[in-house]
């Protein structure tokens, strides 16, 4: 933000992040956003953030399967990532 020279407010206009929000996340330690928030956020700064739409898409996918398929995907995924 700071980057970019942008207020909290011209941030919050970009965005689309209501300014109560934004002021919230930013001025309190610990503070959390919702992912529709920081996505919003992100994009407005030009930041490239991961998309929920994949892992969405997974879990969806994941719940479909039987309790053995999803068994079997989580022991081959975890193989995968060792």
């Amino acid at each position: 933000m700071a980057q970019q020279g942008l207020s909290k407010a011209e941030l919050s206009r970009k965005s689309k992040v209501p300014y109560h929000a934004l002021d919230k996340f930013l001025k309190r330690e610990g503070a959390t956003t919702s992912s529709e928030n920081a996505t919003s956020l992100a994009n407005a700064l030009g930041i490239k953030v991961d998309d929920d739409r994949e892992y969405e898409e997974l879990r969806k996918l994941f719940y479909q399967l039987s309790e053995e398929q999803r068994k079997f995907l989580l022991a081959s995924a975890r193989g995968l990532a060792d």
